[in-house]
């Protein structure tokens, strides 16, 4: 059966360390991303699909690092069209990419796309614009599921978390960087994405 193939290579903000793949521990070495597609001409959304994502280090220079997705992601059913690719990680902001080859800063146009044609395979590059931490997968009694974006309620659990450094539950929850501890390099992501105007 012919399939449409989307491969992805992207990168999450404060990953690894000082940019070190020393410092990034084997199990954050697997991500689990939610991939969207916009249609463009209809607007039509698909279901997110949760795919898992490998960091990759350069084989040839060993400077060029980013998350790959383990399996690509495929379709039978996808239309030839202009989409946009909606991206988010487990703690992360939702980024909408409208371009491949996008630039940090550039913000997507309605008339913007990505062309993806039905039954061919396609690979996407999203490192120039890195998922943002701050979305953080918070629950209890406020019952706060992720909807993509950075709110009151992730950066008061961040607070928290600062003064229990390696507690589970906050390591697991607001730890953006994967060093094993929740500190102020983790809060100064999540400032970095609120003082960033982004797409959503």
């Amino acid at each position: 059966t012919l399939k449409t193939t989307i491969q992805l290579a992207f990168k999450f903000a404060g990953l690894p360390v000082e940019h070190n793949p020393n410092f990034l521990p084997e199990a954050a070495r697997a991500q689990t991303v939610k991939i969207t597609l916009q249609n463009m001409a209809t607007g039509e959304i698909t279901v997110p699909a949760a795919v898992i994502s490998r960091f990759v280090v350069g084989q040839t220079d060993g400077l060029s690092q980013y998350f790959s997705l383990s399996n690509p992601l495929a379709s039978t059913t996808l239309a030839t069209g202009k989409y946009n690719i909606l991206l988010k990680g487990p703690k992360h902001q939702q980024i909408r990419f409208c371009k491949n080859e996008q630039i940090a800063d550039y913000r997507c146009q309605i008339t913007d796309g990505i062309d993806i044609t039905k039954d061919v395979e396609h690979t996407f590059n999203f490192v120039n614009k890195p998922l943002a931490c701050g979305d953080l997968p918070i629950s209890g009694t406020n019952k706060d599921q992720q909807d993509g974006v950075v709110r009151v309620t992730d950066y008061s659990f961040m607070v928290g978390c600062l003064s229990k450094r390696t507690d589970a539950a906050c390591v697991a929850r607001a730890d953006c960087n994967a060093d094993g501890t929740v500190t102020n390099l983790d809060m100064d992501l999540l400032l970095e994405t609120l003082s960033t105007a982004y797409d959503q």
